[in-house]
């Protein structure tokens, strides 16, 4: 069996509850012709790296759409959208304020921008094992310890769906005329429905990375970028907007895919004419699965059912449409959860970690799936269902961390394997991490430590995907000499 072939069968028999957002449901925007709309730059088609025509107008609809100053799409992936966000807005040996569960997209624009990171750590939710907010105090206090920060780049929502507050983070660093990038890569659905958080756009952020793919009815790989005019006005908007383009030359194709750029503009024209009737729908959808979670006896499932978002003081906000679906108390892991709802209920979720997954969802989910689920979850909960299974403390929110090196600098000295015992008090020489999220759990020219060298152990004992730069965890990891 070929690819395609594994494909069209996976499609057949497996719900998705993960992205992209369109789920296969293409009756609401419409099929995308693949083949023949599959064109390059000849007359009429316009040019995504110098957009005068078609092109540009669908862009300009879009950042009028979110509320946005300047609108460019890609399609390399939000991924490419942050690479040339942080390239854009730094100089080689700026200081950068970074929340440490970022992307490892962002890991990679520090390493090649020459850039030396802080870091923050969000607050911990202990109840459900997740990262919380990134604290504005804690920015504040960054601020003053490294005064000559020059951006700062968070994640917000998170991939939990976990939104800090953007609004007062953005006040304090534009009080110190600090720019804000927000990768947003999970919130390309925010700002359509009171119901949701707001969004980074319309909360003080003067650029946010948009992955259209993952909550909406895009092909993957789509993404947006967007500058919005909150701390730059006049010239130095203008020069914002410069900077972005030029960097977005560097990092993305130079033959843009039509089909990909067609996907967007469908999605966007949809929202502009669809957005209240869709979200509506969306709401009374993921508010009737909450409410049946309420007789989910041991599965919680992260402020629906008989959880609230008042239970977790460490967030500021939460998306409704992520389903974080915790098995503390259950005798199943998060990988023996994941390969139960696939063989047996046909269900794939989009990621899992030791005691939790994640169902990501989206307004082109039907009734159908949300009960497939629902239906899974109550089976689970009488079958596998025990009290206090499992607890988990976390040390590392709400810090301030400078790494002993810089990841460039990391990256250029001499390093050798070691165990993961003997790695313990030395300088991580390579990224290591669980995918997905692809948050790195050790970057280059941070220190090792014991407490997250057993981390990696548990989660390799669960079962979940580890990877590392060199490929050799869990056996061994790279440190420097």
């Amino acid at each position: 069996m070929n690819l395609y072939q594994y494909l069209k069968e996976y499609s057949k028999e497996i719900y998705p509850m993960h992205m992209p957002g369109h789920k296969r449901n293409f009756s609401i925007v419409g099929e995308t012709p693949l083949k023949e709309i599959d064109v390059t730059e000849v007359e009429g088609t316009d040019d995504l790296h110098d957009p005068e025509g078609i092109i540009l107008k669908s862009m300009e609809k879009t950042a009028e759409l979110y509320g946005s100053y300047f609108c460019r799409y890609v399609v390399n992936g939000s991924t490419c959208g942050i690479l040339s966000a942080i390239y854009a807005f730094t100089e080689r040996g700026d200081r950068v304020l970074v929340a440490r569960n970022c992307h490892k997209s962002v890991y990679n624009a520090i390493n090649i921008c020459g850039l030396l990171p802080v870091y923050v750590t969000p607050e911990y939710d202990d109840e459900f094992s997740i990262n919380g907010s990134i604290s504005p105090a804690l920015v504040e206090k960054a601020l003053n310890e490294y005064p000559d920060i020059k951006l700062c780049v968070l994640t917000s929502p998170t991939y939990e769906g976990v939104v800090s507050n953007i609004s007062a983070i953005s006040k304090i660093l534009h009080e110190k005329n600090i720019p804000l990038a927000v990768d947003e890569a999970h919130g390309a659905h925010l700002g359509f429905s009171e119901y949701f958080p707001k969004s980074a756009i319309k909360s003080g952020a003067d650029c946010v990375i948009h992955s259209t793919h993952k909550t909406l009815p895009c092909l993957t790989q789509t993404a947006a970028v967007h500058i919005c005019k909150s701390l730059w006005e006049g010239e130095k908007l203008q020069e914002a907007c410069q900077k972005l383009t030029e960097a977005l030359g560097i990092f993305e194709t130079s033959s843009p895919s039509y089909v990909l750029m067609s996907s967007i503009d469908q999605c966007m024209n949809y929202l502009s004419e669809n957005s209240v009737k869709a979200f509506e729908s969306y709401k009374n959808m993921l508010a009737d699965f909450s409410e049946k979670a309420k007789d989910l006896k041991y599965i919680k499932i992260l402020c629906k059912g008989n959880d609230r978002k008042e239970n977790h003081k460490s967030f500021y906000d939460f998306d409704s449409g992520k389903l974080v679906i915790s098995l503390k108390n259950t005798n199943l892991n998060g990988a023996e959860f994941e390969k139960i709802l696939r063989e047996k209920y046909k269900i794939q979720t989009e990621m899992t970690s030791l005691n939790y997954c994640v169902a990501m969802t989206s307004f082109c989910d039907s009734e159908k799936g949300f009960e497939m689920l629902f239906n899974a979850l109550s089976h689970i909960d009488q079958e596998y269902g025990a009290e206090n299974i499992f607890i988990n403390e976390n040390t590392m929110g709400g810090k301030i961390i400078e790494p002993p090196v810089s990841i460039y600098e990391a990256q250029k000295c001499q390093k050798e394997y070691v165990s993961l015992e003997e790695a313990e008090g030395k300088i991580c020489g390579e990224y290591v991490f669980a995918y997905p999220p692809g948050i790195p759990i050790f970057a280059p020219g941070e220190l090792i430590t014991k407490e997250l060298t057993e981390e990696i152990k548990s989660l390799y004992k669960a079962k979940i995907n580890l990877k590392s730069s060199g490929g050799n965890i869990p056996e061994k990891i790279l440190v420097l000499k």
